[in-house]
């Protein structure tokens, strides 16, 4: 716990950095985790979407073909060759990291094409012509690429193009058509927003669970996984910095007779009433941390602060809580170490800190004792 009586541009950035390794854990992690989620989803299911694409394309150009009675030897070749081009581009991208990465606009291209073949199939065979297999393709799309961009620029291009072939060539009915296009277009967006929407439930899922694995649930500081999880970016910072690290020590005294005597959740109340002091006496950007049942870690960058000037201002705090004061006398033990994080660990300064902690208490009772 570093002194708050003076500030230099070097502290000032030291606190920045600080709190730039605890946004890290709590900042913005829902929002990346469900755009980390859904990348993921894309990258897996685009190269098995374009393997069933193929296989349809050419297992319902056979059939169309087979009722028609006729053979069309163009449109069955041009089927043919874009089923495999579909297969070949899936396993181009399930094996190219290049293209997984373009995963959606990938599929939103290839989509387009096979839009543009049947299109031009239908032109030339209306007998062919059905909206079921454009209204297949455009719900499909959006909840396959999941995202809005890749999702209307290849839905509003396939639907222009479709309404547009339509109304020259005067298939059939080219408002249903229209209407057909247009119903699928807003189906694909509903399941497009409904997958984004489950898949940021599941970010926000997975988030509070990593919340709550380096989290103490009982004073909602870091738990000794959290800090453990924090401290290698807090040293690279002070580094970077030319900063020394400083540990303090903190054992709640008495703990274990307010326990005995008045009960585990009395104890709790104390245990939660020094975290919030702690909090209230730290500098903003420290990483405060549980570290075991009454024993709580300091550890930021700066110089090293006195002890018995630390153990005032928490105790201060702890006065002005609503602990009764009366069960528990209010006090804490506290040491403090600091080093150049270029010299000395973590472990070590914890090691230092616990040290003097100790010693700061068996002053504090012999002079207790004394008087």
């Amino acid at each position: 716990m570093t002194s708050t009586s003076s500030r230099n541009p070097a502290g000032e950035a030291s606190e920045r950095s600080i709190r730039s390794v605890q946004r890290l854990v709590h900042a913005d992690t829902r929002s990346s985790m469900a755009v980390f989620l859904r990348r993921e989803m894309v990258q897996a299911e685009v190269p098995t979407a374009l393997f069933i694409v193929a296989g349809l394309l050419l297992v319902v150009s056979v059939v169309e073909l087979v009722d028609a009675g006729a053979v069309e030897i163009e449109a069955y070749a041009g089927a043919v060759i874009a089923s495999v081009l579909l297969f070949l581009l899936g396993l181009v991208t399930r094996r190219s990291r290049l293209l997984r990465q373009a995963a959606s606009w990938l599929f939103a291209a290839a989509m387009v094409l096979v839009m543009a073949w049947m299109l031009t199939a239908f032109w030339q065979s209306p007998d062919l012509a059905h909206p079921g297999y454009i209204a297949v393709i455009l719900v499909a799309l959006g909840p396959i690429v999941l995202e809005w961009g890749p999702f209307l620029v290849g839905g509003a291009a396939m639907t222009a193009a479709t309404i547009g072939t339509t109304w020259a060539n005067s298939w059939g009915q080219p408002i249903a058509w229209t209407s057909t296009c247009l119903l699928a277009m807003f189906v694909s967006a509903v399941l497009l927003y409904l997958r984004r929407r489950s898949l940021a439930a599941v970010a926000a899922a997975q988030d509070l669970a990593e919340q709550r694995a380096i989290t103490d649930s009982l004073t909602g500081v870091l738990n000794r996984t959290g800090l453990d999880a924090m401290l290698p970016g807090l040293t690279a910072t002070a580094l970077r910095l030319g900063q020394p690290i400083v540990v303090t020590f903190i054992d709640i005294d008495g703990l274990k007779a307010a326990n005995d005597t008045y009960g585990h959740e009395f104890g709790d109340e104390v245990i939660a009433c020094v975290a919030h002091a702690i909090r209230g006496a730290g500098r903003q950007g420290d990483l405060i941390a549980r570290w075991g049942g009454d024993e709580f870690l300091v550890v930021g960058m700066g110089i090293e602060s006195d002890p018995d000037a630390i153990t005032a201002r928490i105790e201060l705090h702890i006065r002005a809580s609503d602990i009764d004061m009366n069960r528990w006398p209010g006090e804490i033990s506290v040491g403090s170490a600091h080093g150049m994080p270029s010299a000395v660990t973590v472990d070590e300064l914890i090691a230092r800190a616990d040290e003097r902690m100790y010693s700061a208490r068996r002053v504090r009772r012999e002079g207790v004792d004394q008087a």
